[in-house]
């Protein structure tokens, strides 16, 4: 249980995967209107997170068209949000998605 980042007194239930850093992710499924889709993460992300190092996972279910992330000033992840595109401007294509991030409420991890 950690604090939550925005709302005081509230608290956010994490549980931990093994790794090297200090991460969090976020997943979901998405689907693709006209080639393109913004998908939002939880209000509290851009507070919790470092803004280096995010990274977007996507996996094509029922089909075959080429997705990828659409990337805001450098970065695959920006105010919350990513964008994923396909080059088929007609695509409906559904997707898995996976986020991972740094969390930036504690300091980085140092491996021996």
């Amino acid at each position: 249980m950690i604090d939550h980042p925005l709302v005081q007194g509230k608290k956010l239930v994490h549980a931990a995967i093994e790794g090297p850093e200090a991460a969090v992710y976020y997943r979901g499924e998405g689907q693709l209107t006209n080639g393109r889709i913004v998908v939002s993460l939880p209000r509290y992300f851009e507070a919790l997170t470092r803004l280096e190092g995010r990274t977007v996972m996507l996996t094509n279910v029922d089909g075959f068209d080429r997705l990828a992330i659409q990337r805001d000033d450098t970065m695959q992840v920006k105010a919350g949000k990513f964008t994923v595109i396909s080059d088929r401007p007609d695509s409906d294509q559904r997707f898995s998605w996976e986020v991972k991030a740094v969390r930036s409420d504690i300091g980085v991890l140092e491996a021996d």
